[in-house]
């Protein structure tokens, strides 16, 4: 099994006001991406979003925008380094606080997306790149990254909060299973070491997970 951290850079400040008053809900990993790496960290999953003004690229998840001062390219430069990392890319929603942008919008994010993943597959040829997906569309468009190993995603989501589907119909289970998808540390604490012990043999896939350090 490769240990994979969900969110990576999830540590780091939201750069929006409204976003750091959720920091219980958006905050997925506590330790840096050099500390996750020496708790056995392997697989990176970095969400990415453009500021079209300068075509820079900044680190996203959902509708959350991070810290801007942390450049990726430095962070790559890192596990770059170290030659044995994964990394999934992902261009995310190309909305803010659910307004959606336009189809122009969305078609220039996944123009610099598909360019930036070109750039950084050639820059840094000892990480294994894959992914390319653009939540916006569902569709990969940067076809120069491959789909990479067989993925197990075991970590909380608020975005489940407005699935009004149920495995069950009890009412304290229906609940519990809310206050999970609400607090990531919560679901952290309780599954972690389960699902690293469930999917220890699998060789050759990742196990993504919220706070690797639990």
């Amino acid at each position: 099994m490769i240990l994979g951290s969900h969110s990576s850079l999830s540590y780091l400040k939201p750069d929006q006001r409204i976003f750091k008053l959720f920091s219980f809900t958006n905050k997925t990993q506590s330790e840096d991406y050099i500390e996750q790496y020496e708790l056995g960290v392997r697989a990176f999953d970095i969400g990415i979003w453009f500021d079209l003004s300068t075509e820079e690229p900044v680190i996203k998840y959902g509708h959350c925008i991070y810290d801007k001062s942390e450049k990726i390219t430095n962070i790559l430069k890192y596990l770059n380094l170290m030659g044995d990392c994964y990394v999934r890319l992902t261009l995310e929603d190309s909305s803010i606080l659910g307004f959606s942008f336009s189809k122009w919008y969305i078609g220039e994010q996944e123009r610099l997306f598909s360019r930036f993943c070109e750039k950084v597959k050639l820059n840094y040829p000892r990480i294994h790149f894959f992914g390319g997906h653009s939540k916006s569309s569902n569709l990969v468009v940067a076809s120069v990254l491959d789909n990479g190993p067989t993925c197990y995603e075991k970590y909380s989501s608020s975005a489940l909060l407005l699935n009004s589907k149920s495995d069950t119909d009890n009412l304290f289970h229906n609940i519990f299973d809310k206050l999970f998808n609400i607090f990531p540390r919560l679901f952290a604490k309780v599954w972690n070491k389960k699902n690293k012990n469930k999917y220890n043999m699998r060789e050759d896939s990742i196990l993504f997970i919220d706070f690797v350090n639990l």
